[in-house]
Formats: C-alpha cells, sequence, structure tokens
C-alpha cells in the first residue's frame, strides 16, 4: 500500500485463492495505484478474477513436463530434478537413489501385438508406478521417462533398505498388472536397476550411468528382477 502512496504501481505483487459463497475457488489479483484527487493521495485498488489465466498457464507448464504419452515426467524434468538434488544434497547413499526401469522385450511385444500395443504396455507401467507415487513410501519420489521403454525412479532420502523395498514394490505391481489390448492381454516383464549416491560420484549423469548398469546386469542375470550398482552400496 505504501508503495501505491508513492506511486509506483504494485502490478504482479499480491494474488490470493478465495473460497466463493458457491464453495468454488478463485483466484484474485491485486493492484494497487496513487491517483491523485483533488490534492490528496488516492489508492485505487482493482481486483481481477484470474482464474481462468492460472488454469491455462498451470495447463501449458504440466505440458512442458510431462511425457504426452505415459504422463510420466518427460526426460528434461526429470532430470532438472534430478540434478537439483543431486547438487542439494550431501553426497551419501541415503542422500539419492536412482533406479532406472525398462519393458524387457519391448521390441517383441511390438512385434506380436502391434505397435499401440506397445503403447498400451508403456501407459499401463507409468499408471501403475504412478500410483504408488502418492503414498508414504514414495514421499518425494519422481517418476520419469527417459526414452523408449525406459523409464527412471528418483527416490531422495531414504534408506538403502527402504530404497530396495520400493523398488521391489514397483516391479511386483508393474508384473501383475495386466496389459489389455485388442490384440489381447499379456503380461509386461521389467527389471530394475538401482544405484546410490556415492562420495566419487560428480553428477547425476555419474549416478544414471551405475543404475543403467545395474540394469544391463539385472538383464545378464537373467531379467524381471532387481539389481543393485555393488560400486555404489
Amino acid at each position: 500500500m505504501g508503495e501505491a502512496f508513492e506511486g509506483r504501481i504494485c502490478e504482479n505483487s499480491t494474488e490470493a485463492d478465495i473460497r466463493t459463497a458457491e464453495g468454488t475457488v478463485r483466484t484474485i489479483k491485486l493492484i494497487a495505484g496513487a491517483l491523485p484527487w483533488d490534492g490528496n493521495p488516492v489508492v485505487q485498488l482493482l481486483l481481477q478474477d484470474i482464474t481462468d489465466l492460472k488454469t491455462v498457464q498451470n495447463a501449458l507448464h504440466r505440458l512442458t513436463i510431462t511425457d504426452e504419452l505415459t504422463g510420466a515426467s518427460n526426460r528434461r524434468h526429470a532430470f532438472a530434478v534430478a540434478n537439483t538434488l543431486f547438487n542439494s544434497t550431501r553426497p551419501s547413499p541415503h542422500a539419492l537413489a536412482v533406479a532406472v526401469l525398462d519393458i524387457e522385450h519391448f521390441r517383441r511385444v511390438n512385434d506380436t501385438y502391434g505397435h499401440a500395443a506397445g503403447d498400451i504396455a508403456l501407459k499401463t507401467l507409468s499408471q501403475t508406478v504412478r500410483g504408488h507415487m502418492s503414498t508414504p513410501q514414495f514421499n518425494g519420489a519422481t517418476f520419469g521417462r527417459v526414452g523408449g521403454e525406459e523409464f527412471l525412479l528418483l527416490l531422495p532420502d531414504m534408506e538403502e533398505d527402504a530404497v530396495v523395498a520400493a523398488c521391489e514394490r514397483v516391479w511386483c505391481s508393474v508384473e501383475q498388472q495386466p496389459v489389455i489390448t485388442v490384440s489381447g492381454v499379456f503380461h509386461a516383464t521389467v527389471s530394475i536397476g538401482i544405484a546410490f549416491r556415492r562420495p566419487t560420484d560428480g553428477s547425476f549423469d555419474a549416478m544414471f550411468t551405475n543404475a543403467d548398469r545395474a540394469l544391463y546386469r539385472a538383464k545378464k542375470s537373467g531379467r524381471s528382477r532387481v539389481w543393485i550398482d555393488e560400486e555404489s552400496v
């Protein structure tokens, strides 16, 4: 208000959500400015309902961070979150873990059931994993698609046993969830590689490489399993 008396408009500085008599929530923007009136300073207040504008802005923001097919975070956003977590936490295994998972024999799924069925398999996996994100076990977790049939799961501030338990829960639930397509019903199998942050990791990219290596070893050891990168334990 003082800024208004000094002649400085306070635009874009005050927004508030209010509940209407009908019980709906609207976002209101307050604009204040000083106007001369008979030689005296008078403050003009303008209340603007920006609910629809905020709805559009939020929708556009979601489009920029979300993978269109699966609804998971897209690669750019997932890695942005990962780098922020890496740079803001202490270098210890409990600070951050990353799990990389993908659908086994995905090319065979496409060849057998068709590419549309492959898309449904990706969506089904994503919906299953994202269903866990609101539970206490996955508090603070981020799930994203990083390319093709590969996804990552960021698990910050968790003990190693809790990370493994969370990944085993994901692995089990994904493999139990049927993939229903017009070409048939099948169950996707997945492997998961886990890496914990090490003091020697200079960046999140190093962690991701370690998790990818663990995923490779899970596949070489028989597939359809959770594997921990030995060098990050």
